[in-house]
């Protein structure tokens, strides 16, 4: 999360400083996803684990999008 909202501060030009934060944030995502996978069996029986994970992925997208959008009306 600091990865990216530090991408506000950067000026016109800072090409290389913003592909490295770009990969922090997705080093850190893919770690996270790590945590999500290995708790995925413990939280749902094999008939269901489909469905959570859709779920999970679903509700995560909204979280991010949904604040994303909130200061469009404004």
């Amino acid at each position: 999360m600091v990865a990216i909202a530090s991408l506000c501060s950067l000026q016109q030009g800072m090409i290389l400083q913003g592909f490295a934060l770009v990969v922090l944030a997705n080093i850190g995502m893919e770690g996270g996803l790590v945590f999500y996978n290995s708790y995925l069996p413990r939280i749902a029986p094999p008939e269901y684990r489909g469905r959570v994970s859709a779920w999970g992925f679903a509700v995560g997208y909204a979280g991010s999008i949904l604040p994303s959008c909130w200061p469009f009306p404004w």
